[in-house]
């Protein structure tokens, strides 16, 4: 039973000081932001480190108009958010601007009703820091 106890104790401590890591276990991923598709819903997330990109995705919806929700956390510079609909016209058209450091936007609004099938998704970001939150739904 002692053998067993300090076989696990030994394997316990090879496996915390397997995990240790001088950049305290936390490594951002900048720049590279994550897409997330159903028919329900798109999400685009990130952390960023100004970042000065165009970004167009496809969303196949069911939906003849989407909820936009805008989430910036110590975001600063400009993301551009237009979205186009099954027949390709303009549903949503918006700048948001980002207040820096320490700072929380969050914003929800609606598109204009359109044609249900695939959306464009355009992204357009200048300069923009911190995380970055896009859920269409």
């Amino acid at each position: 039973m002692i053998r067993y106890f300090l076989i696990l104790l030994l394997s316990m401590s090879v496996g915390i000081a397997g995990c240790h890591n001088h950049d305290h276990g936390y490594q951002v991923d900048y720049n590279n932001p994550y897409i997330s598709s159903t028919m329900y819903e798109f999400m685009y997330e990130g952390d960023f480190s100004n970042y000065n990109n165009s970004d167009t995705y496809d969303w196949y919806t069911a939906y003849n108009y989407t909820f936009v929700y805008f989430l910036g956390i110590n975001f600063d510079g400009t993301v551009r958010i237009r979205i186009y609909d099954g027949l390709g016209y303009e549903v949503f058209n918006e700048f948001f601007v980002g207040q820096g450091m320490n700072s929380w936007q969050e914003v929800k609004l609606s598109s204009y009703v359109g044609e249900h099938g695939v959306w464009q998704v355009r992204i357009d970001s200048i300069g923009v820091n911190g995380f970055v939150q896009l859920i269409l739904n």
